[in-house]
């Protein structure tokens, strides 16, 4: 897991890891969208860690969950 918290840490990215699972998680103010551009990259990092290392994302656990205003959401 070390390998994977240096890579979140690295792009700013809070986390949270129990066992094989992994929240990563972020907030970011109305109209400042750099965090989510920090996420793609980090999500990026981590396939890429994954790949050398015979390792692959479950794609049908990984999820994506948005709060906040449903204007703000749906944009």
């Amino acid at each position: 897991m070390l390998p994977l918290s240096q890579i979140m840490r690295k792009n700013q990215i809070a986390y949270h890891s129990y066992a094989d699972d992994t929240q990563i998680y972020l907030s970011l103010s109305p109209n400042d969208y750099s965090p989510i551009d920090s996420l793609c990259h980090c999500i990026d990092e981590i396939n890429s860690w994954m790949r050398q290392n015979f390792l692959q994302l479950n794609k049908e656990k990984t999820e994506v969950i948005a709060f906040g205003s449903k204007e703000e959401v749906l944009k």
